[in-house]
């Protein structure tokens, strides 16, 4: 049950959440391309990645904290995640969980502009979700 409310909610935020169609102030920082950036293997391939390395902090659970952290990051011209940090938090435990699993993530396919692969903005929830 936890892994599907996970699965359904990344799925849907990461459609719907970085919506702003113009190109940022920083002409090199760019929120939609013509070819977004791509986690390895798809979206399917992310949400496994985050369900197996997401620890859910001891003293977060035993408080019965929960919510979504959502964390906005960097993809790189060469698909590196950089600037990661925490767009809305929930707890200072679980945002630091958040932060350390997307600095975990392998390199991404980079977006492209043009056919040149731009730095992109990217936002990401992640649910905690106890049972």
């Amino acid at each position: 049950m936890k892994n599907l409310i996970l699965i359904v909610l990344i799925v849907i935020s990461n459609c719907c959440f970085t919506q702003e169609k113009a190109i940022s102030p920083n002409p090199e920082l760019i929120h939609i391309t013509e070819t977004m950036p791509e986690y390895p293997g798809g979206s399917i391939e992310m949400i496994k990645f985050i369900q197996t390395n997401v620890e859910y902090p001891d003293s977060a659970r035993d408080a019965e904290i929960q919510g979504k952290v959502y964390v906005t990051f960097v993809i790189d011209t060469i698909g590196k995640i950089d600037d990661v940090s925490i767009l809305k938090g929930v707890h200072p435990l679980l945002d630091k969980e958040a932060i350390r699993v997307i600095k975990k993530m392998p390199s991404w396919k980079p977006g492209t502009q043009k056919g040149k692969p731009v730095r992109v903005k990217y936002n990401l929830p992640i649910n905690f979700k106890l049972d």
